[in-house]
């Protein structure tokens, strides 16, 4: 998400010097990104523990996959599996098998 911001803010930023720091309208086609993806995210991970929960999960499974090192990998991948079968969420339950 953080990336989408800075993505969004440099987007905005040649818009404005190619077109409105001139006095130009920006053109049919092209548009301003929004720069709100962290902060939103925050706001609803904040109001949904369910959902938290899982995007903390996801980011230990992005983790333990992206380990090249295979016994860190597998380190990774059995914690995340003891914290989603502690969860007590279904879906999550399900993803870590009988």
């Amino acid at each position: 998400m953080e990336a989408r911001d800075k993505a969004a803010r440099e987007h905005n930023r040649e818009l404005y010097d190619r077109y409105e720091s001139k006095g130009l309208s920006i053109p049919e086609g092209e548009r301003k990104w929004k720069v709100t993806n962290t902060s939103r995210l925050e706001q609803i991970l904040s109001t949904n523990e369910k959902l938290q929960t899982a995007y903390i999960l996801r980011t230990m499974l992005q983790n333990a996959l992206s380990c090249t090192n295979l016994e860190q990998m597998r380190d990774g991948l059995v914690m995340f599996i003891k914290v989603a079968r502690k969860t007590r969420i279904p879906e999550l339950e399900g993803v870590c098998g009988p």
